[in-house]
């Protein structure tokens, strides 16, 4: 799914800068839907790296402390990042109702409220990820 959403990135930018650079024909439409799918690749691409914990760390500071001291802060770390998206979807659902029927003005079809709507999907998708993770480091602690 996150490699057709690039590829789509792709083929927008693409088409956007043959029709301004070659055609010397500006199209506004390409910059909204580009946008829209970038936000799509970066949170659902976000969303992925947290099933295998794969996001940029610094492993320094932990390598000097102890493994039970690391498995505490790794615990507090996915607990303070699962506040964070709760508050995040809160704020994407307030938005999406404010702005559902807010057209976008270069895509008519596309509406404001279906962008909230993906960034929701992708914090429950998130919030799903972190609690099965936190579960999982809750059985080893004990």
């Amino acid at each position: 799914m996150l490699a057709v959403g690039i590829g789509l990135l792709f083929i927008i930018m693409l088409v956007q800068v043959f029709a301004r650079v070659i055609l010397n024909l500006p199209t506004t439409w390409t910059v909204e839907l580009g946008r829209v799918l970038f936000m799509f690749v970066v949170f659902f691409g976000s969303s992925v790296l947290f099933i295998g914990n794969s996001h940029m760390q610094i492993e320094f500071s932990n390598e000097k402390l102890s493994e039970g001291f690391q498995k505490n802060l790794r615990f507090i770390r996915t607990i303070l990042i699962l506040v964070f998206f709760a508050a995040f979807l809160k704020g994407c659902i307030d938005k999406m109702i404010e702005n559902w029927c807010v057209c976008i003005p270069t895509l008519e079809w596309m509406r404001m409220g279906y962008v909230y709507l993906l960034l929701s999907i992708s914090a429950v998708i998130t919030i799903g990820i972190l609690c099965v993770e936190s579960i999982e480091m809750m059985r080893k602690i004990k």
